[in-house]
C-alpha cells in the first residue's frame, strides 16, 4: 500500500471516528474501523448511511466504536450485491454444463488411473484438466483447486456442483460490481497498521 493511500485511509477512519466519538488514540480500534472500512464498497453512501442512522434506538446504548461496527454490518446487508435474473440463471446453465464436463472427464480419468495402475500423486491434476478446460473453465476451477476438483469429482458431486456455483457466481457479481475485485485484496497487517498509526501521529505530534 503507498503512502498516500495508507494517509487517505486513516483520514477517512479518523472522520468516522470523530463523528462517533471514538478515541483515535485507541490504536487497535481505528486499525479495526481501517479494516472495515475496506469491506465497504461505497464509502460516500456509507458516511450518509451513518450520518442518518447512528441516533437510531437500535445504537443507542452501544459506544462509539461498537455503534460503527454495527452500522457497517447493518450498511453492508442493506447493500448486499445481488444478480438479476436473468445472469443468476446464465451461471445456473453454466454451472451445470462445466460439471457435466468435469465430472465426465474425471471419471474417465479415474478409470484409466485404476485400469493402468498410475500413481495419482505423479498425476499434475492442473495441467491434465486443463486439456479439456477452456480458459473460462480454468479461471474457475483454479478457485477451487484441481486436486480438490478430481476428488469431488468422483466422490462428492453435490458438494462440487456448490462449489463451482459459488465461484462462478463470484466472478458474476465481480463483473456486475467491479469494486468487489479491490475488497478481498485489501487487508491490513494488524501490527504494521497499528505502527503506522503511531509512526503519523507521533509526526503530527512533533509538529504541533
Amino acid at each position: 500500500m503507498s503512502a498516500n493511500q495508507f494517509l487517505a485511509e486513516n483520514k477517512i477512519a479518523i472522520h468516522f471516528a470523530q463523528l462517533l466519538n471514538i478515541s483515535i488514540d485507541d490504536d487497535i480500534s481505528m486499525a479495526d474501523m481501517e479494516n472495515e472500512l475496506n469491506t465497504i464498497g461505497d464509502i460516500a453512501e456509507f458516511q450518509k448511511f451513518v450520518k442518518n442512522r447512528f441516533n437510531y434506538s437500535a445504537y443507542q446504548f452501544m459506544t462509539g466504536y461498537q455503534k460503527f461496527i454495527l452500522l457497517a454490518k447493518d450498511f453492508r446487508k442493506d447493500n448486499e450485491p445481488k444478480l438479476d435474473q436473468e445472469t443468476e440463471m446464465k451461471v445456473y446453465n453454466y454451472t451445470t454444463r462445466l460439471l457435466s464436463k468435469i465430472t465426465n472427464f474425471a471419471f474417465a480419468l479415474n478409470f484409466e488411473i485404476q485400469e493402468k495402475g498410475y500413481d495419482l500423486k505423479a498425476i499434475k491434476m492442473d495441467k491434465t484438466f486443463e486439456k479439456v478446460l477452456n480458459e473460462k473453465d480454468i479461471e474457475v476451477c483454479k478457485v477451487i483447486g484441481f486436486d480438490n476438483i478430481y476428488k469431488l469429482a468422483n466422490y462428492n458431486i453435490p458438494k462440487l456442483e456448490a462449489e463451482l456455483e459459488k465461484a462462478i457466481t463470484q466472478k458474476a457479481l465481480i463483473t456486475k460490481y467491479p469494486q468487489l475485485a479491490n475488497l478481498n485484496k485489501k487487508s491490513f497487517d494488524g501490527a504494521a497498521t497499528i505502527q503506522k498509526l503511531k509512526l503519523k501521529r507521533v509526526g503530527v505530534r512533533n509538529n504541533e
